[in-house]
């Protein structure tokens, strides 16, 4: 599959997302979704409740630093 189709894909899911959401009534400041770079969340630490990352870390050369990522910006009640 060309790389143009997952990121087709992965718009699709993520609009899917975004409707189911509204549909729920899931306040816009109670959840956002984003699509970044797994070895850089562009999030402060300690700053989210929860991280879903789908269908990637067996494709990343080193899923040992994208957990330390998700770890990072997850808040420390979390953490332990």
């Amino acid at each position: 599959m060309k790389m143009r189709s997952f990121t087709k894909l992965y718009q699709v899911m993520m609009e899917s997302a975004v409707k189911r959401a509204k549909k729920y009534n899931i306040a816009d400041d109670r959840i956002i979704f984003v699509r970044m770079n797994g070895h850089k969340l562009e999030l402060a630490d300690n700053s989210v409740d929860a991280v879903i990352a789908l269908d990637m870390l067996h494709q990343v050369d080193c899923p040992e630093l994208v957990m330390n990522e998700i770890i990072r910006v997850l808040f420390k009640t979390i953490n332990h």
